[in-house]
């Protein structure tokens, strides 16, 4: 690689880092440091890659995956996406008196296999999380043949983002993270299944396609007690969803604190 070639690779990486916010996280380790990396590079073949830093991007989802030296002085992988996360969706209902929150098994190899989750999508370029959610949670939910007024649309669950992984994800400036939004559905929207639980009624159709709208459509409505500590009951022993269990306590805090929710201890 000539010198010229290699002034324009540095350039176009880091004007990369810099679109992405990368910049403020990781560098190249000086020489010094580079004798102190924890981290090893192997190409397909496993061979070991002399890299000190590497850069993923995907333009399509607008999300940057970097390793390099950190400026917490340790190598590491830094991953950044638009608005610093996407958003969540918890639909919810209460019944009787009893909170239920509406999940849909997805298969999740990272998981291990099938486990209860919530619909959530990234960000549209430009979008707001709000935009986000209501984009997801309404327009596409009326092709499946609900109404306004069996909805509610789309409300922020909290003021702030949230990092469920701070040693992966970056969320260095305000307003970034993760952004949760409570969905409350009407009772008469739904039908009980024959294990207590509730499903959308015969009047609608589940959307295919657009993966978060399909997901709502496809939820399966229980207590909020049975996610915690038994999910989707077939697989008692797997890990939970962190999302999901965050969505939970935060739909309770609104709820509570709009008076239209009581939790009893005895």
């Amino acid at each position: 690689m000539t010198t010229e070639q290699k002034e324009g690779g540095t350039a176009i990486l880091a004007q990369i880092m810099a679109d992405s916010g990368l910049d403020q996280l990781i560098r190249l380790p000086t020489e010094e440091e580079a004798t102190r990396l924890g981290w090893i590079a192997y190409d397909e073949e496993g061979r070991i890659i002399p890299a000190r830093m590497i850069i993923l991007r995907n333009e399509a989802i607008g999300a940057t995956l970097g390793y390099g030296y950190r400026n917490d002085g340790y190598d590491g992988l830094a991953f950044r996406q638009r608005g610093g996360g996407g958003s969540v969706i918890m639909p919810y209902a209460i019944i009787a008196g009893e909170l239920f929150v509406g999940t849909v098994v997805q298969n999740r190899i990272l998981q291990g296999g099938p486990v209860p989750n919530l619909p959530r999508g990234m960000l549209a370029a430009g979008e707001t999380h709000f935009e986000g959610a209501a984009r997801e949670g309404t327009e596409e939910l009326a092709e499946a043949g609900v109404t306004a007024s069996e909805i509610a649309i789309p409300h922020a669950l909290t003021g702030v983002g949230w990092n469920p992984d701070s040693a992966f994800l970056a969320t260095q400036n305000p307003g970034e993270g993760v952004h949760f939004f409570g969905m409350r559905i009407a009772e008469a929207a739904l039908k009980r299944n024959d294990n207590g639980t509730f499903s959308w009624g015969s009047g609608y159709k589940p959307l295919e396609g657009d993966r978060v709208a399909e997901g709502i459509t496809k939820c399966v409505f229980m207590p909020w007690q049975q996610f915690i500590h038994k999910g989707d009951g077939e697989n008692p022993n797997r890990a939970r969803d962190g999302f999901t269990a965050i969505a939970v306590a935060l739909v309770m805090d609104h709820l509570i604190r709009e008076g239209h929710l009581s939790l009893s201890f005895s």
